[in-house]
């Protein structure tokens, strides 16, 4: 339950390490019911992940509240620095590229 980031600029975060499993969470990835309560979720098919141009394990990929997408991977092996991450899915791909520190 700790959040990923630097905390040199985020106090309360710290950095990934490879191995660990990391959720992101996104919008867009597909059609959410309107007005419905989500009771469990509903899983994504092959969204491909990864982090610095390196591939990331998908644990979970699905839809979990109304629009909202969570998406859990497990950090691939790579040095210390700052990597993109690169999600697609259904032929698309993210609009925005947040980053994950690696530690």
């Amino acid at each position: 339950g700790t959040v990923v980031g630097d905390p040199s600029k985020t106090s309360g975060t710290r950095g990934a390490s490879p191995g660990d499993y990391v959720s992101l969470y996104g919008t867009g990835f597909g059609a959410s019911p309107s007005g419905g309560v989500i009771n469990s979720p509903t899983a994504l098919s092959n969204p491909v992940v990864s982090v610095g141009g390196q591939a990331a394990t998908v644990k979970y990929a699905g839809l979990v509240g109304a629009g909202l997408f969570q998406i859990n991977i497990v950090v691939p092996d790579l040095p210390v620095g700052d990597y993109p991450v690169a999600i697609q899915f259904q032929g698309a791909t993210a609009t925005t590229s947040p980053s994950i520190p690696i530690r």
